[in-house]
């Protein structure tokens, strides 16, 4: 008889959380992320959880602004049909593998540089999509170009790549898609602290109600 394995032995993990397009789920999925990784399985270093925030926020908020449009709610082509949310979905997973030595590599102008090396045992991601027909990361201007060094808008991409191991857009079917990765060691740091509002099944209120039926 096959013995089974003891209750600590884990691979992965996952949560979701969906939201309509709409900066005032901002926090509330912020919270939900923050309850994820209270997990003392996840064991993600403290001294990376401002980054991380700051990369889960521009990444919602483009899903949201650039994505979707600020558009909330999407109308069906036939008129006798209602109006359905326009959602941002934000995906979370904790992967254990082997203590493996890694090479985080990231481009520095036209060149590619090892920002660090870690024996990382631990892959995190976060995948957030949208509504959106997508985009070229090519295509977005440099904010740090002479010309728009001094403009208060612009660079959510940079800070995503700045804070996260790695950022790729895949292709995705009826929307856009972001995926976010970091690479660490469970022996960094041990689980942030939790807001109490982290805990809520969905923020106070309702931010929205669709026009019509």
């Amino acid at each position: 008889m096959r013995t089974p394995e003891p209750q600590s032995v884990w691979h992965h993990i996952t949560t979701k959380v969906k939201v309509e397009s709409d900066p005032y789920w901002n926090l509330f999925v912020e919270g939900q992320v923050l309850k994820f990784l209270s997990d003392e399985r996840v064991a993600f270093p403290s001294n990376r959880l401002i980054g991380l925030k700051t990369a889960l926020r521009e990444a919602f908020i483009n899903a949201i602004k650039h994505g979707n449009w600020n558009d909330c709610w999407k109308k069906e082509m036939e008129p006798t049909k209602k109006m359905k949310n326009k959602l941002v979905t934000v995906s979370v997973a904790v992967k254990a593998i082997t203590p493996t030595s890694m090479e985080v590599k990231k481009s520095v102008g036209d060149t590619i540089e090892v920002v660090r090396r870690d024996v990382c045992d631990r892959i995190l991601t976060i995948t957030i999509d949208d509504r959106g027909k997508g985009f070229s990361p090519d295509d977005v201007a440099n904010p740090t170009d002479p010309d728009r060094i001094e403009l208060e808008y612009g660079r959510g991409i940079l800070m995503m790549n700045h804070y996260c191991d790695q950022v790729v857009y895949p292709e995705k079917q009826g929307g856009r898609r972001v995926v976010m990765t970091w690479l660490y060691s469970s022996k960094e740091g041990g689980s942030p602290p939790v807001p109490s509002e982290a805990f809520q099944e969905s923020p106070p209120g309702d931010p929205l109600t669709p026009d019509g039926d």
